[in-house]
């Protein structure tokens, strides 16, 4: 065996450990991205892409990034089967002070950097 292919040979496993690592750096920014779509699309937990069945892999697009399209379309089929997992938009939740019709008083910069002034 010759020196080069010796060296080579010495650098493989941390060739090789470098990139699994980098995949996972990838798969973590891509679960991420994944999860960001579902949660634009409607999911109210976006983790939920997950549990029915979803991966990475069905996922990306035949670049092998996150296809937007893909994530949608599995998030519409979620919903369908499974409307409660949609996320509900908060707002008034008609209790507190707001309900009974009471609003904090207007306060002016001079009052609140004068407090002594009312």
């Amino acid at each position: 065996m010759s020196r080069e292919q010796a060296s080579y040979r010495k650098r493989l496993p941390e060739t090789e450990a470098e990139r699994d690592e980098l995949r996972k750096q990838l798969d973590r920014l891509q679960t991420g991205e994944v999860e960001r779509l579902a949660s634009t699309a409607g999911l109210q937990v976006p983790g939920d892409v997950w549990t029915f069945g979803a991966t990475l892999d069905t996922l990306r697009g035949e670049d092998g990034d996150v296809d937007a399209d893909m994530v949608s379309g599995v998030v519409d089929a979620i919903l369908k089967d499974r409307p409660q997992l949609r996320d509900q938009p908060v707002g008034d939740l008609g209790i507190g002070a707001s309900a009974l019709g009471i609003r904090p008083p207007k306060v002016g910069l001079s009052q609140l950097l004068k407090p002594g002034r009312t």
